[in-house]
């Protein structure tokens, strides 16, 4: 499911029932080359970077209750017009029971000087998320903002009675960080058996580093920015994220962990499945007439599918106001009103009109039930030449992967054709042209390889491919489920052996021309072409970066150090790194960093 959009405001007031304004000065040194930079070091087209993100978590004895905060710190460079529009107003979410304390916030023009944020700026609104559930914000008005200013803010959430138990942490934003700095202060306690625990979910956390007493502090660096997918998995599955508990074991079983965090899925959800008169009325039209809860359930899926429209799977011929009005909150009932709604809308309308319809309807978090079929079929003869379930989404990996196979398999062909996903093209404006001057690690790749990249602008010319796609998803579901097939290695071991074989050999045609366009690969190295790559500059200590995996370099022949080399780094379709210089490789890495071979020429 994918994150909230910005939630109706309900209530507007001045800042007045919070912890006083900070209008602290202690703020970290702003660097010159920081003043001057014109473009982002972790992703040179970002419309803004963080330069900094720091995190601490702590918990501490106030009298005899214990006081737990989070306090976050953020400096923001801004290089572009949509990134001034994005950070000219910075929100900051708590909830019931969570007091702010030391907000903070300024805006750095790019000579040097100072406009900080007037106390008359920062606003407090409730927003509701659906049906009861609240949130506060608070809305800080930046001044000044421009493209090469530095937006810099800073705020502590506070609650008490309760120390920082099952919480997690995320630490990626929607903007590529340079620094991440997380720290935690647990609470002293006399037993040294029962202490705060770390877990690290979707990265290889490093090691931590004392910071003080009491006080341990990890970093990370060059985070890219979060990307959320049409139909990719829960955040929690994609996003780098800590979980923090406290216990006697060292090794917390899992099972506790995400016990806890489905308990409070449930509680929080139980409002959204929630269902108003007027959802009721529209549910017993809806199901006038069906009876059985297997065919409730199938009547309610197809009034989903055929009277409401769902723009994460089309945003095609979606008006301004219509856009504008899905950025907001809204109860099922105007959703089926409309016939209108995100993904997350619709959601709530299936779970409300299933409450309706007296079935025992509840919000689950399953992110390993979520799979993409990835799938490559030939515009001539309608053949499917390679199909593959993923759990990883829709993503640059699943893609390359699927190109690797069909070109070892079949060749070159001339062009691919596809949609304008994020993997395929980089479009500034949703729903306009894609820019081609800043190609994609699929684009990059084919061109190097002499492909045409052909993208699909229209419902009409996407209609081919979106048909293939039902007909598979339709036959492959339910031969999966009459099979009695449950786990991923064992679905793809089917579409490969079973599936494919019978589905081509009833929908493949011949070719208008039977003369093959696929043009033999010959002798290419397909690992240094098929990969994530990106240019780096060494650092002093002979390290550079990629999505926050430190890559050490020996030293090299003839060499007193790489410092300030301009190189390529690649991440391998099998999860190892190397480091590039031309057509010399630096170093070869495991997915975590560590060296698999010594420097070779």
């Amino acid at each position: 499911m994918r994150a909230p959009p910005i939630p109706t405001l309900l209530a507007l007031l001045l800042l007045s029932g919070l912890a006083p304004f900070a209008m602290a000065d202690s703020w970290h040194p702003i660097k010159p080359e920081d003043l001057a930079l014109k473009q982002g070091r972790v992703d040179s087209d970002a419309d803004a970077e963080a330069i900094e993100w720091e995190i601490e978590e702590s918990d501490e004895w106030s009298g005899e209750k214990i006081k737990s905060s989070e306090t976050q710190y953020r400096r923001v460079k801004v290089f572009t017009a949509r990134g001034r529009d994005a950070f000219s107003r910075v929100d900051i979410v708590y909830s019931k029971g969570t007091r702010l304390e030391g907000i903070a916030a300024r805006t750095i023009r790019p000579d040097g000087s100072v406009i900080a944020v007037r106390k008359d700026a920062i606003m407090e609104r409730t927003a509701a998320k659906g049906a009861g559930v609240k949130d506060r914000i608070v809305s800080l008005a930046m001044p000044g903002v421009e493209p090469g200013c530095i937006v810099e803010y800073r705020w502590t959430r506070v609650h008490y009675d309760q120390p920082t138990h099952n919480v997690r942490v995320t630490l990626q934003l929607d903007i590529p960080v340079q620094e991440i700095r997380f720290l935690i202060h647990p609470l002293p306690i006399p037993s040294p058996e029962f202490r705060m625990q770390i877990r690290a979910f979707n990265f290889h956390m490093p090691p931590f580093s004392e910071e003080g007493p009491g006080v341990r502090s990890l970093v990370l660096h060059s985070m890219r920015a979060f990307k959320k997918e049409s139909f990719a998995p829960p955040d929690l599955s994609l996003r780098p994220w800590i979980a923090i508990y406290y216990s006697t074991e060292d090794e917390y079983p899992l099972e506790n962990f995400w016990r806890g965090v489905g308990k409070a899925t449930y509680q929080r959800s139980a409002e959204i499945t929630r269902a108003s008169g007027e959802v009721k009325r529209m549910t017993q039209a809806a199901l006038k007439g069906v009876t059985g809860e297997d065919l409730i359930v199938e009547r309610l899926i197809d009034y989903c599918r055929a009277r409401i429209r769902n723009i994460d799977l089309s945003d095609s011929g979606v008006t301004a106001d219509e856009r504008d009005w899905l950025q907001s909150e809204h109860p099922a009932a105007d959703h089926m009103k409309r016939g209108l709604s995100d993904s997350n809308g619709l959601l709530k309308v299936s779970l409300s009109m299933a409450t309706a319809a007296g079935l025992d309807a509840r919000l689950a978090l399953v992110p390993d039930q979520y799979l993409t079929l990835i799938a490559v079929v030939d515009d001539a003869t309608k053949q499917v030449l390679y199909a593959e379930l993923t759990e990883t989404g829709e993503s640059t990996a699943a893609v390359l992967t699927a190109l690797r196979a069909v070109l070892t398999t079949w060749g070159l062909p001339m062009a691919l054709y596809t949609d304008r996903a994020h993997w395929a093209a980089h479009t500034p404006v949703a729903g306009g042209a894609a820019d081609r001057t800043k190609p994609t690690q699929v684009g990059r790749a084919l061109a190097h390889l002499g492909i045409e990249h052909i993208l699909g602008y229209s419902p009409q010319a996407r209609g081919r491919s979106e048909r293939m796609n039902g007909t598979l998803q339709g036959r492959l579901v339910n031969e999966l489920r009459v099979a009695g097939i449950t786990t991923v290695a064992a679905a793809n071991r089917y579409l490969r052996e079973g599936f494919l074989p019978a589905f081509n050999a009833e929908f493949r045609r011949p070719a208008t021309d039977p003369t093959s366009a696929f043009v033999p690969l010959g002798r290419v190295d397909l690992e240094q072409i098929l990969c994530h790559q990106d240019a780096r500059v060494v650092a002093r200590d002979n390290t550079v970066v990629l999505d926050g995996v430190v890559l050490q370099l020996a030293k090299q022949p003839g060499r007193r150090s790489c410092a300030g080399l301009h190189v390529v780094v690649r991440r391998h379709l099998d999860g190892r790194h190397s480091v590039w210089l031309g057509s010399r490789r630096l170093g070869l890495y495991d997915p975590r960093g560590r060296t698999l071979t010594p420097a070779a020429a």
